[in-house]
């Protein structure tokens, strides 16, 4: 029987009830994917240990933070506000929800509509959005460790 990869976030905000969820979904206006919800029920916003996403040897992300649901330390730190404010400001397209930043400002977001993990690019205007995973729980299982000073 395969054991799941264990999954360690530090410096989460408050744990969230299922109301929680509910209240953040009528805020928004659109049911948040299930294995998103599943995860931030154990875990609300945080660094993860394993923070990141490879795409070859040469090129990967680091995450620098998910974004918490409902409790957050300004306005951009909840995955609500992000959205809201970033989809009202024609910022990001609305059919995306950022749940994660990298270190330099770019959105990792799950595809609302096919549910696949893409990192949205900030500092450009061609070639925002690359796919990384299809779903939320192989995205966040496909996270390593590394440290690039080896």
């Amino acid at each position: 029987m395969n054991t799941p990869p264990k999954i360690i976030f530090n410096a989460c905000q408050k744990s969230l009830t299922n109301q929680d969820l509910d209240d953040v979904e009528k805020k928004l206006g659109f049911l948040l994917p299930l294995e998103l919800k599943h995860h931030y029920l154990q875990f609300n916003g945080g660094t993860p240990e394993k923070a990141h996403w490879f795409i070859d040897e040469e090129l990967y992300f680091e995450i620098a933070n998910f974004k918490s649901i409902k409790y957050g330390e300004d306005e951009f730190s909840t995955i609500e506000d992000t959205y809201l404010r970033q989809t009202k400001d024609g910022v990001i397209n609305d059919n995306f929800l950022p749940f994660a930043i990298d270190w330099g400002g770019n959105y990792f977001c799950i595809d609302l509509t096919t549910h696949e993990i893409v990192i949205y690019f900030m500092d450009t205007d061609k070639n925002r959005i690359r796919v990384l995973e299809k779903g939320f729980k192989k995205f966040v299982n496909g996270l390593i460790q590394y440290d690039e000073d080896d």
